[in-house]
Order: C-alpha cells, then sequence, then structure tokens
C-alpha cells in the first residue's frame, strides 16, 4: 500500500482575484484533536464557503505535500490516500476518484486554500463548524478512504476451482529438484579435454586486485589447487574476475556439447549459511557482445564438493574466468576439466550441478514469516449490517461472502495475438486482472498506424477480458539508437535533436509526445510508467541532466491526473547503490511520483536471487519512500520446470507479503508468444505447467475467499474476515434472499447495510 512521501508543499502564487467578499481570516478559528491550532493563513470565507489551508491542517495530520509551480497541480499524499487538486479548478482526486469542490481551490497569501468539506472527504476527519464561535473542528481517527470503495467492475471472470492442495496459507505446492542434477557423467572418451586447471591456474590474470587475493599451491596428492581471498561484497561482481590466460584447445562451435567439472570448497567466511558462491562464465570475446555459453552461480560446502556444468550455443565460447565477489571468502578450485564432446552426447544428457536454493525448500524461515505478513496485511474485516425496509436491524440472518476478484492486481503484458487467438483470450482471462502493453504505447512506435490501432485494441480487449487495471509502459525509454533486439524507442528525428544538442526544440518534442498520447488514455490506464530502465539507458538525460526526469512526471500529472506515476526499472536489484542514489535525487528534488515498478526479469540461474536478500530489498524501498511497489515483468526462462515453478512461487508470497506492494505482472504467459523462449504459465499448447499451477493455487486458493458465512448478531451484524477484493454478498432472511456486489479494499471502513424487503 502506498503511504506518505517525504515533500513539502513550497506555493510561490499570488492570490488571484477574489469576486465575492472574503472575510479576514483572523475571525475564524481551527481546533484538531481538540487543540487549537494557528497558521501563517487562517480560514476564510468565500461566498458563504468556509476555505481552510491545505497544507497546515494536511501535515498536521501526517500527511505530506508536494506543489509544482509550473502547472499549479497539488499532491497530497496520507496512509495510502492520494490526493490531487489544481489551484483555481473545481477538479479534484481523490486515489482515482474524482470529486468536484464547491468553490476552486485557491491561493491566499501563498498558501493553497480548499473547502473544509474536502478535508473530511479526503481524509476521512469528522468536520463540524461552530457558528457561534466561528471555529473550524477537525476530529481524526486516521485515514479512512469512506465506508466501502467504488465497484470497478461487477465482471466475474471464470477463474480456476480445482486444486490439488487445500486452501491452508502455507499449504504450498513444493516441487524440488530436477532428474537433470541426476543424470550420469558420459564417457569421458567420447570427448576431449580442451582445457585442464593444472595448467590454466598457473596462467591467470586477474581484474581490479585490490578486491582480494589469487594464488596456487599442491595438495598432498600433487594437485594444482587455486586460492582465491575475497575481501569486499561486490554489488557488481564484473568488478573482480580472474581469468584463465590460457585457452582451449580447438576450435569451439556453437552446436558442440561441453560440460565443465572441477572441485571446490569454501574455507574462509562464505554466505550467511557458511557456503561458498562464485559466479563462473564461458564466453566469447569476438564480437564484441560477450555470449555466454556459462554464466552460472554455484555454491558449496567446506569440504571438497564435484560440481558439472554443461555448457553450449556459443561459437568460440573459449574465456573462462571466476566472479568471487559474491561473499567475503576465501575459497579452493581443484582437478579443473573443460570436456568437448561434440555432438557424440547431447547437450540435454549432460549433468549439472543445480545451485543450492535452499530458500525455496519448504520450511524455510522468510516464507513462514512472510505467511503471517500476509494474513495480517491482505486480510480485513468486513461487516455486513442487515436491515428492514423501516431500518429495523435484523438478527440471526444468514449472511455468505463470495470472493469474485482480488484488489492486488496480478496481470501480464499483452500482445494482439493474445486477443486474437481464443484459447489465449480465454486463458488471459482465467489468470489476470490487470495487464500492460509490452510494446504499443512506446513513443517511436506508437507513431505506427497499426501500432496505435493495437494499443486501443489493448485498452478495450483488456478490460472485456476482466483487466480492470491497466498500465500504460511506457511514456520515455531513453534507448539510444536500437534495442538489442532492433527497435527503436525513441523517434530518430528525436534522436537527431540530442545529436544536435537542440535543448530547446527537444523539449517541444518531449511535451508534444506526453500531449499526443496521454489525454487519450485518461481515465483508461490505472497507471503509467512514465520513466524506464533509467540506470542502463539515458540518451536524453546525458544531455538535459537529471532535471528532465521531473519534467517529465510534472507534465504526466497535468495531463492525466487519474492515474499513478512510475518510475520502472530493470537493474533496481542488481545495482542498488546507483538505483537507490537515483531514487534519493527524486526524493531530494521533490519529483511528483506514485511508485516503483520492479521489472525481475529472472531468466537464468545467477539472477535466481535469494528471497531473503528480495524481501530486504522490498522494505528498503518502503523505508527510504513509502512509495507503491509492484513487480511489473516478471519473467522465469529457467529450463528445470521445477526450479521456475519453486521460484515463481516464492517471489509471489515475497512480493505479496510486502506491504507497499500492489502488484505483480508477468511478462507473457504462453511459450513462444514472449520476448524469452520459456514462459512460467504454459506451453505452446497452453498445457498448464508447474509454475501456472503454484500461480493458480496461490491466487486462487490460498489468497481468496469464498463460501464464508455468518449470521448476524442482535445489532443485526455479521462480520467477517476475508481477502481484499470485490465480492458477492448474500442475505437469507427465512428464504428472503438478497445478493449484491461490494469492494472491500484496504483503507476503507468495509461497512455495507443490506434492506430486506
Amino acid at each position: 500500500m502506498k503511504k506518505f512521501c517525504c515533500f513539502i508543499l513550497t506555493v510561490c502564487l499570488l492570490a488571484s482575484s477574489l469576486s465575492a467578499v472574503v472575510f479576514a481570516s483572523d475571525d475564524i478559528s481551527i481546533v484538531i484533536n481538540d487543540k487549537v491550532v494557528t497558521f501563517d493563513q487562517m480560514p476564510v470565507i468565500v461566498d458563504g464557503r468556509t476555505l481552510v489551508p491545505l497544507r497546515g491542517i494536511s501535515e498536521t495530520l501526517g500527511a505530506e505535500v508536494i506543489y509544482t509551480q509550473d502547472t499549479k497541480r497539488v499532491t497530497v499524499t496520507r496512509d495510502g490516500v492520494v490526493v490531487k487538486l489544481k489551484i483555481g479548478s473545481t477538479e479534484a482526486y481523490i486515489d482515482h476518484t474524482e470529486k468536484t469542490l464547491d468553490v476552486p481551490a485557491t491561493v491566499i497569501s501563498s498558501r493553497t486554500m480548499v473547502p473544509v468539506r474536502f478535508i473530511s472527504e479526503a481524509y476521512g476527519s469528522e468536520v463540524k463548524w461552530d457558528a457561534d464561535t466561528r471555529t473550524v473542528i477537525i476530529k481524526d481517527n486516521g485515514t479512512s478512504k469512506g465506508k466501502l470503495a467504488p465497484l470497478k467492475s461487477d465482471l466475474h471472470r471464470p477463474v480456476p476451482t480445482e486444486f490439488e492442495k487445500s486452501n491452508k496459507i502455507d499449504d504450498v505446492l513444493y516441487f524440488g529438484v530436477s532428474e537433470k542434477s541426476k543424470k550420469q557423467l558420459p564417457d569421458e572418451t567420447l570427448g576431449t579435454v580442451i582445457l585442464d586447471g593444472e595448467t590454466g591456474f598457473l596462467t591467470t590474470s586477474v581484474k581490479n586486485e585490490q578486491y582480494g587475493k589469487v594464488e596456487t599451491y599442491k595438495d598432498e596428492e600433487g594437485k594444482t589447487v587455486l586460492k582465491i581471498k575475497s575481501n569486499e561484497l561486490l554489488s557488481q561482481t564484473s568488478n573482480y574476475i580472474v581469468k584463465f590466460t590460457e585457452t582451449p584447445t580447438g576450435e569451439v562451435a556453437a552446436e558442440d556439447s561441453m560440460l565443465m567439472m572441477f572441485d571446490i570448497r569454501c574455507t574462509e567466511g562464505g554466505q550467511d549459511n557458511g557456503r561458498g558462491i562464485i559466479q563462473l562464465q564461458l564466453e566469447e570475446t569476438t564480437s564484441g557482445k560477450y555470449l555466454k555459453a556459462v554464466f552460472d552461480k554455484v555454491d558449496f560446502p567446506k569440504e571438497w564438493t564435484r560440481v558439472y556444468l554443461p555448457c553450449t550455443g556459443v561459437k568460440d565460447a573459449t574465456s573462462f574466468g571466476i566472479r568471487p565477489g559474491l561473499a567475503v571468502q576465501t575459497i579452493e578450485m581443484k582437478n579443473f576439466r573443460l570436456i568437448n564432446y561434440k555432438n557424440n552426447v547431447p547437450f540435454d544428457a549432460l549433468p549439472k550441478t543445480e545451485l543450492n536454493l535452499d530458500f525455496l525448500t519448504p520450511g524455510a524461515k522468510w516464507r513462514e514469516d512472510a505467511f503471517k505478513r500476509i494474513e495480517n496485511l491482505r486480510k480485513g474485516d468486513f461487516t455486513v449490517i442487515v436491515k428492514d425496509k423501516d431500518g429495523n436491524v435484523i438478527p440471526d440472518a444468514d449472511v455468505e461472502l463470495d470472493m469474485f476478484e482480488h484488489e492486488f492486481q496480478f496481470g501480464t503484458s499483452v500482445r494482439n495475438q493474445y486477443f486474437n487467438n481464443p484459447t489465449a483470450a480465454e486463458k488471459l482471462s482465467e489468470n489476470f486482472n490487470a495487464g500492460v502493453s509490452e510494446a504499443a504505447m512506446k513513443w517511436a512506435p506508437y507513431r505506427d498506424e497499426a501500432t496505435r490501432k493495437s494499443a486501443e485494441l489493448y485498452v478495450t480487449k483488456g478490460s472485456e477480458l476482466g483487466m480492470k487495471n491497466l498500465r500504460g509502459h511506457t511514456l520515455y525509454w531513453e534507448v539510444p539508437g536500437k534495442t538489442p533486439s532492433g527497435n527503436v524507442m525513441v523517434p530518430e528525428d528525436v534522436q537527431q535533436l540530442v545529436k544536435d544538442g537542440n535543448k530547446e526544440k527537444l523539449i517541444e518534442e518531449i511535451d508534444k509526445w506526453a500531449e499526443e498520447i496521454l489525454p487519450k488514455f485518461r481515465g483508461k490506464i490505472a497507471d503509467w510508467d512514465v520513466t524506464n530502465e533509467s540506470l542502463g539507458d539515458r540518451l536524453i538525460v546525458e544531455l538535459m541532466g537529471n532535471d528532465i526526469y521531473k519534467h517529465y512526471f510534472t507534465v504526466a500529472r497535468d495531463l492525466d491526473p487519474t492515474s499513478d506515476l512510475y518510475y520502472n526499472e530493470t537493474e533496481a536489484f542488481a545495482r542498488q547503490d546507483d538505483y537507490f542514489k537515483l531514487i534519493d535525487w527524486y526524493e531530494e528534488n521533490q519529483v511528483d511520483y506514485d511508485g516503483l515498478g520492479i521489472q525481475t526479469h529472472r531468466d537464468y540461474m545467477n539472477v535466481l536471487y535469494d528471497m531473503n536478500q528480495v524481501v530486504a530489498f522490498y522494505e528498503k524501498i518502503r523505508a527510504k519512500t513509502d512509495k507503491s511497489i509492484k513487480v511489473t515483468e516478471y519473467s522465469c526462462s529457467i529450463e528445470d520446470e521445477f526450479i521456475q515453478a519453486d521460484y515463481t512461487r516464492d517471489s509471489l508470497i515475497s512480493a505479496f507479503a510486502e506491504e507497499n506492494m500492489e502488484g505483480f505482472l508477468f511478462w507473457g504467459y504462453w511459450d513462444g508468444s514472449n520476448f524469452e523462449a520459456r514462459s512460467p504459465f504454459y506451453d505452446k499448447e497452453f498445457n498448464l505447467k508447474p509454475a501456472g499451477k503454484a500461480y493458480q493455487d496461490l491466487v486462487y486458493n490460498k489468497w481468496w475467499t469464498k463460501d464464508a458465512c455468518a449470521k448476524s448478531d442482535k445489532d443485526g451484524k455479521a462480520v467477517i474476515r476475508g481477502f481484499y477484493g470485490d465480492y458477492d454478498v448474500t442475505v437469507n432472511v427465512n428464504g428472503k434472499v438478497t445478493t449484491q456486489m461490494v469492494s472491500f479494499h484496504k483503507g476503507y471502513d468495509n461497512i455495507l447495510e443490506i434492506t430486506i424487503e
């Protein structure tokens, strides 16, 4: 849930002329929670409406406020409630709901003034006017968004209903280790040793020797042992690499089946669990792309352990290196060999030592803690009061709650083929209440007429299939030239303006693009990725400086105040120092944004990060910013479907257990239709994979409230605890049955009164 961010209101406008009589501000007093308060601008009366200072009252109630002078927009955030208004306008928003002020928000003596009734609506506070003492009395018992959330959609998606496990929250599916690690070692005579540690260990080079020490010695059997010391935990493992200067003998073809094997142990330090960990790479260096046949993490105990890593698919993969900076540790390696079996042994027949992912195993403490947080954060008490037509309460009424939609956003990226293929559309509706267009809303692609139609199709068809929370992706993605897949993100004429250093014309084009797309989809998009992958792609910011980020968000807020604004990043976890440095800049410079999107592409074994670290990362974001968080682009193209399933299961659990997390969106759900070869959900024939089963079991079995029953008490009240979402509420009084659809969402009072005729 998003809460307040640390912004300070700095209003520098002078009051516009008022056509009506304004009473002196010192004529009116303010009492907040039984305490008399004074501000440099006290309340005034305009046309019979009492206006109060927004900043003073908001900050007294614990809210944070940001004012953008260029657009005259004010954003106030308090305990999950976001209030947006504009000076001189009666238009205002409480979260995504539009409100109309009695009189326009205005500025008097450099202070923003709003109708006192709006304070009540925004914060759920009790506001009274004492005419005798000319006092505004505000009683606040914590923020409430109101009795009930507005129902966005009454569509009932065809969600899964059959599961292998019970609905007990900790009775989750576990898949364990696949058969690949159990395969037998092929006959070595079928291959050739093309790289041997006995000579390779003796001719190593070290990148950045200040991070550690490398030496060799002979053990009691006369074997050469490579000893590597790492004296610092590095956020970027590429900063410390130990490489063989000796290269494999003979040519390496892309289709060759090769097997890397060695013995390894950790003699000192290591991870928190006492195990050592390194990352291995076997790459080509001729193309300049450094394509890797192996880029795996390996962890290991204090005792000597044999490791097998198969590798293939990269021509001229002859440069071998070790990255030890994943822990402060001393590791030793011996008996290293790289065997090339050519086509004598199929690649799939080679054994592989899997990374020890103990955080995925049953009973992991982080997961047990997450289950407890989910019970506390994702569920609430829902009150149903049953009355007759005369307003009398009815005791002993049968009340039943059946959930038909989550408040939390579970979604996927979409392409046209997801809508045009009947089976794909069916599975889309079955699994997701949220969506994001993969490419149709990006700057350069949107200039194509077919792409514009795709964006419109996404909005209309997505909503029809039950994706009630749609994301806009992405307003500004500063890719220089083309993406690795050959797509242009910033129009080429705009890129030329950057090259020419034409800042004035560049700003015009930036604003022109925002003015083209944001109003078109205003009110239809729940949130926008305003910036994307800023750590890696900085075409425009390199010319304009970081201030361009603030400009992006200022323009977006003004053109579409109905949607939440996100900074979306793919390297957030891997480059945390750089990431939080940029986030700090956002905070220090009062960028008016709502949330942070964490892309979360986990397509290789080396990026299957420990869930303990993932949970800590989410908490660090919350502690530093208190912004909304979404997993925006989860993918997991791991070949081993069991590891894929276990990691996807726990990625969902860790996200759902985070207080500020509001959504989890996959980057495709069907093999062959998304940017990576393997999806966690379905194969090409739409057979549900293990990870898909884990998802459905969590979302529609563990985290889904159904057939929840209670009887109303003597006061006509029935209280039922359930997961936040949309419900069918059915009341039966002596055979008279009434059903009503209602949203029970977090932050609301969640009190429903039902009348039985």
